[in-house]
């Protein structure tokens, strides 16, 4: 079901929906919100070189999505997301119009609104407004935006909405080159699978496994073992279970070791 057939529900957009640390950037700025550097983060594409991005949970400035009030296209979006800012009654359709002109802080009140009437028909919109708030710079929406895709894939709620999933891994990827780990284990999952972005890539998810994996991400870690034993990759075994040991995974590294005993042991046997 579209959140089109919702439009009539009120709501009031409480500002202490928002977390604490977006809520004090804004009364420090609330024109937009930057970096810690103060410039413009351009990172969302396809290459890989490991970047050091805030920490994770951050709001940062996008080039996607709104980051000032004066970006906004019309009076009446302005005028709402004032409104919103200043904690006075906003409607569901006002607020919606608002997150679907790209505010992410309009866009991650829309998606737990949405997320609070757990409604599984709904978990492709869920998803939907989470990823507007991550790729518009609001990086504490990624791990929700994880669970929302999660759900909205086992219940079948992207069925013919190919478009509507690379968008959010579109947002993934701007988390993860951000800092959030999160994200990036959620996209070497989808490289994998190919859930997300309807195609694999085993270099891309290796990629991202040892991006989430540097951050102590156990699940990372084992898909990065894994992909190595299938591939038959004894030295890339052994690299992964020394990566599982840097970040004290025993274990995954007994799990490793073991993999490994077991594809030494084949490969023996097929020499013999």
């Amino acid at each position: 079901m579209s959140t089109e057939t919702i439009l009539t529900h009120q709501t009031v957009a409480t500002w202490s929906s928002f977390p604490e640390h977006a809520r004090s950037t804004f009364r420090n700025n609330p024109n937009g919100l930057r970096s810690r550097s103060g410039v413009v983060l351009l990172l969302v594409g396809l290459g890989f070189g490991l970047v050091s991005g805030p920490a994770s949970g951050e709001s940062i400035s996008s080039p996607f999505g709104v980051n000032a009030t004066r970006e906004l296209p019309s009076v009446q979006l302005r005028q709402t997301r004032r409104d919103m800012l200043a904690e006075r009654h906003v409607s569901y359709g006002r607020l919606r119009n608002l997150a679907d002109a790209g505010d992410g802080l309009a866009a991650w009140a829309i998606g737990q609104k949405l997320e609070a009437m757990d409604r599984p028909e709904l978990a492709s919109d869920v998803a939907h407004y989470y990823a507007t708030a991550v790729i518009s710079g609001r990086l504490f929406a990624t791990p929700r935006l994880v669970d929302a895709l999660d759900a909205g894939l086992e219940s079948n709620a992207f069925e013919n909405q190919p478009t509507r999933l690379r968008s959010i891994g579109n947002a993934l990827e701007f988390a993860a080159r951000n800092g959030e780990a999160k994200a990036a284990a959620r996209l070497a999952r989808a490289w994998q699978d190919g859930d997300v972005f309807g195609t694999t890539d085993a270099e891309k998810s290796e990629r991202y496994a040892r991006m989430a994996a540097a951050d102590g991400h156990n699940d990372a870690i084992e898909l990065i073992v894994r992909q190595k034993i299938v591939a038959r990759d004894v030295e890339g075994t052994k690299e992964a279970i020394n990566l599982a040991g840097s970040v004290n995974d025993l274990g995954m590294v007994a799990l490793g070791q073991n993999l490994l005993r077991e594809l030494q042991s084949d490969q023996a046997g097929e020499i013999e």
